[in-house]
């Protein structure tokens, strides 16, 4: 009989060991899939990697793991599923206290909810990812929330509020001397006064945006 519970412990230990393996074969796989712009492979393989999921995975690969399961949702269209994976990381990085992690799940979340239409639930997301960026000093990060919520408020039609996100930005964008940030802010003002029909300034933002470029 003792024999037999240590062969169903050894056989045990050996199955864990290998659904381990398994998992850090198909993330390590999923991410470079993700690195190398395969959205569609990534998916693929990082659902098969949420079935072989080990229980007692750390927090920290555990929220890496959900948060680039919803990049491969979100760059795939798949926003609702993005939602849940999104939700999972954020739980674990906020058990972690983390704040630039959860700053960037924040953000990854809100993004989700603005693909759904669900603006409200983005904005919430975007502007608590942005609180807790400045609370820390990541100007960069900073940037997107605000550039995030202005291109919010231009597709509700509130061009007077996304203009003053997108400039928002843009200030912070050209004080770090974030250049690539800095032709999207003047490329998202552009397009703002492009749908609000004011071409004369949409002229002159798309114009900066291109030498910026």
């Amino acid at each position: 009989m003792k024999l037999f519970t240590l062969f169903l412990l050894q056989l045990l230990c050996c199955f864990q060991v290998f659904a381990q393996t398994g998992f850090n074969t198909l993330t390590d796989k999923g991410y470079q899939e993700l690195a190398d712009g395969k959205s569609a492979g990534a998916k693929q393989t990082l659902e098969q990697a949420l079935k072989v999921i080990p229980k007692d995975l750390a927090l920290e690969p555990k929220a890496d793991f959900f948060n680039n399961l919803g990049v491969a949702y979100y760059q795939t269209g798949d926003y609702k599923k993005g939602i849940d994976a999104y939700e999972r990381s954020l739980d674990a990085y906020r058990k972690l206290k983390n704040d630039s992690l959860i700053a960037g799940a924040l953000l990854n979340l809100g993004l989700a909810y603005k693909g759904i239409g669900a603006f409200k639930q983005a904005t919430s997301a975007i502007t608590q990812a942005a609180r807790l960026s400045e609370r820390y000093g990541n100007q960069q990060e900073l940037s997107a929330a605000w550039n995030a919520i202005g291109n919010i408020q231009r597709e509700t039609g509130n061009y007077v509020k996304a203009l003053e996100y997108h400039r928002r930005a843009l200030k912070i964008r050209k004080l770090i001397g974030y250049s690539k940030g800095t032709a999207d802010s003047y490329h998202n003002i552009g397009i703002v006064y492009l749908d609000w029909k004011r071409y004369d300034k949409a002229e002159g933002y798309l114009l900066q945006a291109l030498e910026q470029k």
